[in-house]
């Protein structure tokens, strides 16, 4: 089996990325504004990115995972997701790294098992 590229995984997270960090900056004051009508375009970027991503080909590539690309997802996200709250953010960047941990774990499984068929 050929090994999948990571591209809607990207995709996918940068298009959250662009999202939470527009939404991010509209609630800043804890109110809407019409000063927040400057941030509308990166969140309706974000937006049009979650409408591209193919996402049929999400679940294949995150089972498809090896540690280079987990490194790569992991410090792309890092380098694209940036809210006010450092602390919120750090919970989030650590709970993705342990979603790409899941998926790999999940990956062995289902290895072991297709090898327990045989």
């Amino acid at each position: 089996m050929s090994k999948l590229p990571v591209s809607a995984i990207l995709a996918l997270t940068s298009a959250l990325a662009i999202s939470a960090n527009a939404i991010d900056a509209i609630f800043e004051d804890n109110q809407v504004n019409i000063i927040d009508l400057a941030r509308l375009p990166a969140l309706l970027n974000g937006i049009k990115g979650l409408i591209d991503v193919d996402f049929s080909q999400v679940a294949p590539e995150a089972l498809d995972i090896d540690e280079v690309e987990k490194a790569q997802l992991a410090d792309a996200f890092r380098a694209s997701f940036n809210i006010r709250n450092d602390a919120v953010e750090n919970v989030i960047e650590i709970g993705f790294g342990l979603l790409l941990e899941a998926a790999q774990v999940v990956q062995i499984l289902k290895e072991i098992g297709s090898k327990i068929k045989h």
